[in-house]
């Protein structure tokens, strides 16, 4: 595609489409990989999975209100609430009544669902894993270009206006 391209257009500076196309790329087979580790491992969708390990990443307890689920995971409310509602009956999290806003919800990891996230972070970052090889193949040097240049990335896109703010991946 790169060479198609410098063929076709050789006045562009593509570094900035060829960068995009790369992540691009890596995302898909990354999240490919994810959604067959959350449904072959824990029979649940990706989405599910990713309510979990926030929940997990989010202290001893587990717990978060729905506004911060979906916030940081850059989802809708109603996604939120839909998959609750699935984890709810997988027994993964429990819905309760928020202590200081009695209207509020808190949504809580369950036993299980704390087992299934911590095992879950466990495989991904396992070098027996597609996530875990391909940090694995890298060099010390590598790995460390490689986190400056992502964190740079991420930072430039939270002040880009009228784009979506970024979670770090670092916090």
């Amino acid at each position: 595609m790169t060479q198609a391209w410098r063929r076709e257009r050789p006045d562009l500076n593509l570094d900035p489409f060829i960068v995009a196309a790369a992540i691009k790329q890596i995302d898909t087979s990354m999240e490919a990989a994810f959604r067959d580790l959350s449904q072959a491992g824990y029979s649940i969708g990706p989405s599910d999975l990713r309510i979990l390990l926030a929940l997990r990443r989010n202290g001893p307890d587990g717990a978060m209100r729905p506004t911060d689920l979906f916030q940081s995971l850059f989802i809708t409310s109603g996604a939120v609430t839909k998959q609750v509602d699935r984890l709810i009956r997988s027994k993964l999290v429990s819905r309760k009544v928020d202590p200081a806003y009695k209207r509020g919800r808190i949504i809580y990891l369950t036993d299980e669902g704390r087992r299934v996230a911590d095992e879950a972070i466990g495989l991904i970052c396992s070098p027996d894993t597609a996530f875990g090889r391909v940090v694995d193949s890298m060099s010390t040097d590598e790995l460390a270009q490689g986190m400056d240049f992502l964190y740079k990335l991420l930072a430039y896109f939270e002040n880009v206006e009228g784009l979506p703010p970024v979670e770090n991946a670092a916090d």
